[in-house]
């Protein structure tokens, strides 16, 4: 009897109540189990497709985003130089564009103080990168500063670049401008600011068709006047003797406006800057002196009286003015030729040495311009 209830109720019909109960494992347990993870396991190759793909997604996204910016960015430069266009605003020779670039505190100085408005930055800087890869005349802006300042010559330049771009349309040459001072900066610092010369033929020029050359310079408030003499003793009548040479330091408040007073017959005068440009032009470009001879001397003859000696004084004093961003200071040395002559036999010979010998010293600093004025007559 008990054999007859242990075989056959197991795979019987009246027993599927006991089926579920069994702890064993079976073959027909394990039959429904196998969906399951048959299910995943197509899926599970496809996780990482789906995350490169993703990747993938995200860089075209980003992709497309920096396109947009540029286009957005394209679109608002093209405005600004339509409207300014339109408005006739135009470039200038300047940095101010490159604002960025100033100290912060001198920068919140400028600004915060009456300077220049903000709305003003980006015109002036739209119209820097338009104009920057052109070849335009330029137009010379002299900046005097005050002899108390001392604000550094590049936010000087960079505040009057962006005050003239944005108040001016056009400017007249020879002429002064005074609205500046209405900017707190520039009232503080500047002296006076002079419209120099421009190679087009009309006295109004547009500024969009000029690039700014502002130059910065600051005079003592006295002029410095040194006179030295090449003998070491006095005249046998014991009277002192006659200076051979004096040198004066440039830029000076004694020669300034001279050369704007002085007319003469021709271009003379736009002759003598371009001469002394094209000297300075070989220097950097390292040319041979034995191919282009050159002998950096500018010789002015005419009758006395006619302003040669005066000539030669304003143009070491616009020199001094136009090279200040490459020399820190200026020296004009006027030599008297009738004081290297000499009663003695042989004495004059030694007088000249004497003196070149000083003014080669003075040449030997790099920072400083010298001009050397020989003048050959007392009418002058």
């Amino acid at each position: 009897m008990p054999i007859l209830e242990l075989t056959p109720p197991a795979r019987g019909p009246h027993t599927p109540s006991r089926a579920p109960l069994s702890p064993r494992p079976t073959s027909l347990n394990q039959l429904p189990s196998l969906p399951p993870p048959s299910a995943p396991a197509p899926h599970k190759p496809a996780a990482a497709p789906s995350e490169a793909h993703q990747q993938e997604a995200h860089a075209k996204q980003q992709l497309d985003r920096d396109e947009e910016d540029v286009s957005m960015e394209l679109a608002l430069t093209q405005e600004t130089e339509r409207r300014l266009s339109l408005r006739g605003g135009g470039g200038g020779g300047g940095a101010a564009a490159e604002l960025g670039s100033v100290d912060g505190a001198e920068a919140a100085e400028a600004f915060g103080e009456g300077g220049v408005a903000d709305e003003e930055v980006e015109p002036a800087r739209s119209r820097r990168s338009s104009t920057a890869s052109e070849d335009l005349p330029p137009l010379h802006v002299e900046v005097r500063l005050k002899p108390t300042s001392t604000m550094r010559y590049d936010l000087i330049r960079r505040l009057m670049s962006q005050h003239l771009d944005g108040e001016y349309e056009t400017l007249l040459t020879h002429s002064e401008v005074h609205d500046w001072r209405d900017v707190g900066v520039l009232a503080q610092n500047v002296d006076r600011v002079w419209i120099g010369e421009c190679p087009l033929p009309t006295s109004a020029v547009p500024l969009e068709g000029v690039s700014l050359h502002i130059h910065v310079y600051q005079p003592p408030s006295t002029s410095r006047l040194t006179e030295f003499s090449t003998s070491p003793h006095a005249d046998e009548d014991g009277d002192s003797d006659v200076p051979a040479a004096s040198v004066l330091e440039l830029p000076s408040l004694a020669l300034e406006g001279v050369w704007d007073t002085l007319i003469y017959e021709g271009d003379v005068k736009a002759k003598l800057l371009n001469y002394i440009y094209s000297t300075m032009l070989f220097s950097d470009a390292m040319v041979d002196f034995n191919i282009v001879t050159w002998n950096r001397v500018v010789l002015l003859h005419g009758p006395p009286g006619t302003g040669k000696t005066s000539l030669c004084r304003a143009l070491a004093q616009k020199l001094a003015i136009r090279l200040s961003d490459r020399y820190e200071h200026g020296k004009l040395i006027e030599i008297n030729s009738h004081s290297l002559f000499s009663k003695w036999f042989s004495e004059s010979g030694k007088l000249v040495q004497r003196l070149f010998a000083q003014v080669t010293e003075m040449v030997e600093d790099e920072r400083s311009f010298v001009v050397v004025l020989i003048a050959a007559g007392m009418a002058d």
